[in-house]
């Protein structure tokens, strides 16, 4: 059974407060639903139902204990670094590692082309294909394809259902989670005058440095004739779409709904909210975050925030929606002065 203790979250650098030194933590729970015997993170502002459940309880900095009428039973610690204890203690309660059972299932089809480390999980009903290589610790979900020739580097996840396309390479510490798909064909066509468009192969790689998530639903098109790369340490949240030839940089937050059309270039330490869209050859230079439902039509070349389409900076931009939002009043307004001075239609001044 999985456990917390509260001497091993002094160690971790917390600081005690009130109650007894050797509470333990069967589980983690959430402030709205407290479970028996659980540790429960409070941040400042939050509530919290119903203390009686609580073994350890985590204060955040701003939460006064004084006010909260903790029972005696209960550890208490306060934390200066909220997200990151938090981080920790999930990361001892993880079931991940049941999603993927030891061992290569029987059920699972592996090519005898395939180099595999011994330590490898195949899950039922994946494919891995011939010259495929998976190093150390490698771990791929039930009906996941890897084909021909792909490199899986050591301790990366691949989720149920994903696709690794022929002579795609993955680097170390990557996760890639259900139904994404990498090394798809990049979407290159010769218009034609009369008959159908001609398409262009595509043999170029899908290439993830290391450390790089990729999430569900999410599609990374192999490049024309070069590779199609994400930077190391970067994150792409579920359903994104990274067109051929693109390059993306380290350290990349990017969130649900990206879209960016083929051969464009962005700098490290990227950022954006949601729905943003980025047209083709673009180049975004380093530290530039963008606001959700951006459109970027044209090079970025300064560092900062930005928003909108057309885009331009954050402040100027959030000063646009709330003049957007004055409209309708200012367009009553302006009727009004127009009445007034006798400029309404067909009455000319």
């Amino acid at each position: 059974m999985r456990s917390i203790s509260s001497e091993q979250l002094e160690k971790w650098g917390l600081t005690p407060l009130q109650g007894p030194k050797d509470a333990v933590a069967q589980r983690i729970s959430i402030p709205e639903a407290p479970q028996p015997d659980s540790l429960v993170f409070l941040k400042a502002g939050a509530e919290i139902s119903d203390l009686s459940p609580v073994r350890i309880l985590i204060l955040d900095q701003g939460v006064d204990a004084s006010q909260l009428n903790i029972p005696p039973h209960i550890s208490v610690l306060k934390t200066t670094n909220f997200r990151a204890h938090m981080g920790q203690a999930l990361a001892l309660f993880d079931l991940k590692p049941e999603a993927f059972p030891s061992g290569v299932s029987p059920a699972a089809h592996v090519h005898p082309e395939a180099k595999l480390s011994p330590s490898v999980r195949i899950g039922p009903g994946a494919v891995i294909g011939a010259g495929v290589v998976l190093g150390e610790n490698v771990w791929i979900g039930a009906n996941a394809v890897v084909e021909t020739g792909a490199h899986i580097r050591a301790r990366t996840k691949i989720h149920s259902g994903a696709v690794i396309g022929h002579h795609c390479e993955i680097g170390e510490n990557c996760e890639v989670f259900a139904n994404a798909v990498l090394g798809s064909d990049g979407f290159g066509y010769i218009p034609q005058r009369s008959g159908p468009p001609v398409k262009i192969p595509q043999i170029g790689r899908v290439v993830l440095e290391n450390d790089v998530e990729v999430g569900a639903g999410t599609t990374i098109d192999r490049g024309a004739i070069g590779d199609t790369r994400i930077g190391a340490g970067t994150k792409l949240d579920n359903l994104c779409h990274i067109a051929h030839n693109c390059r993306i940089g380290k350290s990349g937050l990017i969130t649900a709904g990206f879209m960016t059309a083929g051969s464009t270039v962005i700098g490290d330490r990227f950022s954006c909210g949601g729905d943003v869209v980025i047209a083709d050859h673009i180049t975004i230079c380093d530290d530039v975050s963008l606001g959700g439902r951006s459109g970027v039509t044209k090079d970025i070349t300064v560092p900062g925030a930005y928003t909108g389409y057309p885009l331009m900076p954050m402040k100027e931009g959030l000063k646009a929606i709330a003049t957007i939002r004055e409209l309708p009043r200012l367009r009553k307004e302006i009727q009004s002065l127009l009445r007034h001075f006798n400029l309404t239609k067909g009455n000319p001044p």
